[in-house]
C-alpha cells in the first residue's frame, strides 16, 4: 500500500493510500486466472522432496549491514528533516541509523544524502488536528507515510519509535523500488519495525501480537490463504484497511519472517528484491518458483509449517 501506519491503541493498523480517490469498483478478491495459474504451479512443482523447514524459534538473527554480495553497496548518509523541530535527538539518531541499514538491505546506493522529511507531533491534540485535515476520517493512526508528499508523519504514541521505523522502511523501500507486491512492502515494514541496532546490524524482535492473529487464522477458515494474500493489489489491500488490516499484516509479516529465518530464505528474498524490475506484474508465487529452493510448492509448504510452529510457542 502507499503510506504505512499503525493504530495508536491496538497495534499495527492501516495507512493512508497513495491516491486519494477510491477505485471506481472493488477489485475481485481473487481472480480465476490467479487460481488457474496457481493450480498449474502446484501440479508442476508438487513432489515429496523439498528443502527442510527453516528454524522456527522466536529469536531472529542479526541482519547484516548490507543485503548480500549481489546487492552490497557503499551506503552514504541518511538525514531526518525534522519539519516541526520537535523530534528528540535520540529518536533522530536511531531513525537515521535504521535508514542507513534499510538502504543497505535494499541495495540502495546513496551517492548523496537521503533526506527523509518527518513531522513529529508530541502534542496529541495537534496530531489529531493534523489527521483530521489530511487523512481518512475512518482511521486512527499513530503514524503514516505519504508517498505523494514523500513525507512521514508520526504522533506521540508510547511506541512512536517503532512507528517511525515502520514508516522509514516504507520511505526507503519506495526510494529503491518503483513497483512491488503489497504483501512485500507491508511485510518488510512490519518485520523491521521492532529492529534495534547492534555492531553487527539490526536485531529484529519477535512480534507476539502477530502470532496471536496467526493462531486465530489457523483455527478459522484461513482466509485469506497464502495465494490470495500474495495476489492482493493496492485496491484489495485498501478494502482490508477499511475493515481492519491486522490479519493481512500478520500474514505478510509471517512470510517475511519465514524467509528471513534461514539462509535459503534470505537468499530468496534478496533475489526477489534484486529482480523486482523483471517481475513487475508477475504473480508472487510464480516469482518464488524462480527464487525459492523447490519452487512455489515448497515455499507454501514450508511457510505453513513455519507458521504452525511459531504459533505453538505462543
Amino acid at each position: 500500500m502507499g503510506p504505512g501506519g499503525l493504530l495508536a491503541k491496538s497495534g499495527p493498523a492501516p495507512t493512508k493510500p497513495a491516491t486519494k480517490a477510491p477505485p471506481k469498483k472493488p477489485a475481485p478478491a481473487f481472480t480465476d486466472d490467479d487460481l488457474a495459474r496457481y493450480r498449474e504451479e502446484r501440479l508442476r512443482r508438487e513432489s515429496p522432496d523439498g528443502e527442510p523447514a527453516p528454524p522456527t524459534d522466536a529469536a531472529q538473527p542479526a541482519l547484516p549491514p548490507a543485503a548480500s554480495p549481489a546487492t552490497k553497496v557503499a551506503v552514504g548518509s541518511v538525514e531526518i528533516r525534522d519539519l516541526n523541530g520537535t523530534l528528540p535527538a535520540e529518536a533522530r539518531a536511531a531513525a537515521e541509523a535504521a535508514g542507513r541499514r534499510f538502504a543497505a538491505f535494499f541495495g540502495l546506493p546513496l551517492h548523496e544524502p537521503l533526506v527523509i522529511p518527518l513531522r513529529y507531533f508530541p502534542d496529541p491534540g495537534a496530531y489529531r488536528d493534523h489527521l483530521d485535515r489530511n487523512v481518512d476520517s475512518r482511521m486512527s493512526w499513530a503514524g503514516y507515510y505519504d508517498p505523494a508528499k514523500r513525507e512521514i508523519v508520526v504522533g506521540s504514541a508510547p511506541d512512536y519509535l517503532r512507528v517511525l521505523l515502520h514508516e522509514i522502511n516504507h520511505f526507503v523501500f519506495d526510494t529503491a523500488f518503483d513497483e512491488a507486491p503489497v504483501w512485500l512492502r507491508e511485510g518488510l515494514a512490519e518485520y523491521f519495525e521492532t529492529a534495534s541496532a547492534d555492531p553487527e546490524g539490526l536485531v529484529v524482535a519477535d512480534q507476539p501480537w502477530h502470532r496471536r492473529q496467526l493462531a486465530e487464522w489457523l483455527k478459522g477458515r484461513r482466509e485469506p490463504d497464502l495465494r490470495q494474500l500474495l495476489a492482493l493489489n493496492r485496491s484489495m489491500w485498501r478494502e482490508h484497511e477499511v475493515a481492519g488490516a491486522a490479519r493481512v499484516r500478520a500474514l505478510s509479516w509471517s512470510v517475511v519472517a519465514f524467509l528471513m529465518s534461514s539462509e535459503a530464505g534470505r537468499t530468496a528474498i534478496h533475489e526477489f528484491l534484486a529482480s523486482l524490475e523483471d517481475q513487475r506484474g508477475l504473480y508472487s508465487l510464480a516469482a518464488f518458483d524462480r527464487t525459492f529452493p523447490g519452487g512455489a510448492a515448497a515455499f507454501e509448504r514450508q511457510w505453513l509449517e513455519h507458521v504452525e510452529a511459531r504459533v505453538k510457542t505462543e
